[in-house]
């Protein structure tokens, strides 16, 4: 089976074969750069909700008193 007629059995795009290599690939070629994408709003995001967490248990073990 050639490349042309496995492309037409699954659909293959042709187009989007032929762009490079990918950021793995480099990568695998030379290790000394990682290049790291990040999702600054997820990051604001989780952060925000665990120092909410941290704030409300310390109001809730500030109000607690074992001598009362």
């Amino acid at each position: 089976m050639t490349d042309e007629e496995a492309a037409e059995l699954y659909g293959i795009d042709s187009t989007k074969l032929n762009q490079g290599p990918t950021l793995q690939e480099l990568n695998e070629e030379n290790p000394s750069y990682v290049k790291r994408e990040y999702n600054h709003r997820q990051q604001v995001i989780v952060g925000s909700v665990v120092m909410l967490c941290v704030a409300v248990a310390m109001v809730l073990m500030n109000n607690y008193n074992p001598k009362r």
